[in-house]
């Protein structure tokens, strides 16, 4: 038996796979080396770097499917060593693929674990506050799929706050496009209008152009 394993994806890209006992061979090595942590990172990096490419316009999600080991990878590695930055960059490009793909559950409990982790690290260790409002913005519509409205607004809100405070535009246009979601599901269409009004508005500023990008759900 061959150590190393492959397999054709959908795409026909060729991937290979090693054997269980010879990844955990190969890991234990390269702890012996003292530079796991080195070669760990560039992991995060590029996966992170992948799946970003993949939500692109004009790409495709599909190229994320066959990467889901190392995306959990990463997580659980950028988790673990409390890497908000890394492992919130991470969430964010990951949330529209999530809700594309269904995977609303898996996506809820990494998006709020990251989310609280960089809510308690020091200040240096913080995501930016784009890459924050992005993850909430990823947070606050998981909820509402899940049929959470409460709890999406209330994480809307705290992501027009953080805007406001940071006059990050973008930010604040796409946690105004939820509330204004949020209200349109309630019937109460005055006031999602009057969101959807505010949220167009900020997208102008952000330099998003006229189309009203973040508005599409």
């Amino acid at each position: 038996m061959s150590l190393i394993q492959s397999e054709v994806v959908e795409d026909g890209t060729m991937r290979f796979y090693m054997l269980k006992l010879v990844q955990e061979y190969a890991q234990e090595q390269l702890r012996r080396t003292g530079k796991e942590a080195t070669y760990r990172w560039r992991h995060v990096e590029y996966v992170t770097r992948l799946v970003e490419r993949a939500i692109t316009p004009g790409s495709r999600h599909e190229w994320i499917e066959p990467e889901q080991p190392n995306l959990r990878a990463a997580l659980h590695w950028a988790y673990e060593q409390r890497k908000a930055r890394a492992g919130l960059r991470l969430v964010a490009a990951c949330g529209a693929y999530w809700i594309r793909r269904g995977q609303m559950r898996e996506g809820d409990l990494w998006l709020s674990k990251i989310l609280e982790l960089d809510s308690q690290v020091a200040k240096e260790d913080k995501a930016p506050t784009s890459v924050r409002l992005a993850a909430l913005y990823c947070a606050g519509r998981i909820a509402r799929h899940l049929g959470q409205p409460e709890r999406s607004a209330a994480i809307a809100r705290e992501a027009l706050l953080l805007g406001k405070r940071t006059d990050e535009q973008v930010g604040m246009s796409n946690a105004l496009a939820l509330l204004g979601h949020l209200a349109q599901a309630r019937d109460n269409l005055e006031e999602a209008a009057s969101y959807f009004e505010q949220s167009y508005q900020c997208a102008r500023l952000g330099g998003t152009g006229d189309d009203g990008v973040v508005l599409q759900e």
